[in-house]
């Protein structure tokens, strides 16, 4: 849930190599026709003169000794056998490493994090905020957790035993969070940090000059989200509420509806139905309202299992787990992969991350610093 990179125009240029063929064609010549027999016009009184009796019997053995010419046979040909085709093997599928298999994935403003199968953290993606180091893509060695939250430029997580721990830049506190505290759920926004304790009360941390991290007293809710400036969470009932920034709408869900799914972007929000649906509202433009995005105008008749919002973008998956995005595409972090099926997505500034069933990651948008390039 973050901030806007610069749009990266790229043009992929593909030359196509054209061969001809040549064909020859070979010509025969045929031998001229034989001149016909002449022996008919002799005259038939000379041959009558001729007998077989005064033929001398010498002259006769001579010619029967005449030996008749036998024609030399030409070369047997024998049929070259048409060999079979070798066939090719078909290559194994290379087993995914389990250094690359995931069992959670949060993309931030310009960083992604996710969870080994062993509950190990792992970050990719920019170190920094306005030039200095923060390392919110820098997560502490040797902790595990079960959860873990990418926000602007921050990072944070709970442990199996719900205690929370947070790294990155922490200039107002969001990196900060209450010692002797146990939560169940954790999310990372802007420059605010909240959760939701045990018995579903919400805590937040951080900046709060637009109330983001002022929850309502006396509220239960079973999810939370933090977005830019803002924080929306929902009732046991699916009735959303939300605190912070109004600006756009953003604290004014619709009346009347109720979600299973809500997810918080920079400037709007989306949740789902139960019968998966989606309801966004928020801003549809950019920060200062100067052209269209629509990252708030899911599209009609569509039903979904999971929802999330980034900066200027949503991303959702079918009950297939093929992926759909929409709004901002500068970067391509609406346009993801085809023919691909995931378990989870998340959208972050300029870029979105995905993991497949066997926990394997695929993430598109921008890589300015490498946040689409997981280790």
């Amino acid at each position: 849930m973050p901030f806007c990179s610069a749009p990266i125009a790229k043009l992929t240029i593909t030359t196509l190599t054209v061969v001809m063929l040549l064909s020859a064609l070979a010509c025969q010549n045929q031998e001229p026709a034989g001149t016909p027999d002449t022996q008919a016009t002799i005259d038939a009184g000379v041959n009558a003169t001729i007998s077989a009796a005064t033929i001398d019997a010498s002259v006769r053995a001579t010619i029967e000794a005449i030996p008749t010419e036998t024609p030399t046979p030409g070369p047997t040909s024998t049929a070259t056998p048409t060999p079979n085709p070798t066939p090719t093997p078909t290559p194994a599928p290379t087993a995914t490493p389990d250094s690359m298999r995931f069992t959670a994935i949060s993309s931030g403003g310009f960083h992604t994090c996710a969870l080994h199968s062993d509950r190990s953290p792992v970050c990719w993606g920019s170190n920094e905020f306005l030039g200095n180091y923060t390392g919110q893509a820098s997560p502490p060695k040797g902790e595990k957790f079960t959860t873990i939250s990418s926000g602007f430029f921050h990072t944070c997580a709970l442990r199996a035993d719900g205690s929370p721990f947070c790294w990155g830049e922490d200039d107002y506190g969001q990196a900060s969070p209450p010692t002797g505290e146990r939560f169940t759920t954790i999310s990372s926004g802007g420059l605010h940090t909240c959760v939701l304790r045990t018995d579903g009360s919400p805590f937040c941390w951080g900046s709060n000059d637009s109330g983001q991290a002022s929850p309502p007293l006396g509220e239960k809710f079973t999810a939370i989200s933090s977005g830019g400036a803002h924080t929306c969470a929902l009732h046991t009932d699916g009735s959303p509420v939300c605190w912070g920034w109004d600006s756009h709408g953003l604290t004014s869900p619709p009346d009347g509806e109720s979600f299973i799914v809500i997810s918080s972007g920079n400037l709007h929000t989306c949740g789902l139905r139960a019968d998966g649906t989606p309801v966004c509202w928020g801003s549809n433009s950019d920060v200062f309202g100067d052209y269209f995005i629509g990252q708030a105008f899911p599209p009609p008749g569509e039903n979904f299992t999971t929802i999330s919002s980034g900066d200027y973008h949503t991303c959702v998956l079918h009950a297939d787990g093929s992926p759909l995005c929409w709004g901002a595409d500068d970067n391509g972090e609406s346009s993801p992969p085809s023919r691909e099926s995931f378990t989870a997505i998340s959208s972050g500034g300029g870029h979105t991350c995905a993991l497949r069933a066997d926990g394997s990651p695929a993430c598109w948008g921008s890589d300015s610093y490498g946040q689409t390039s997981p280790p």
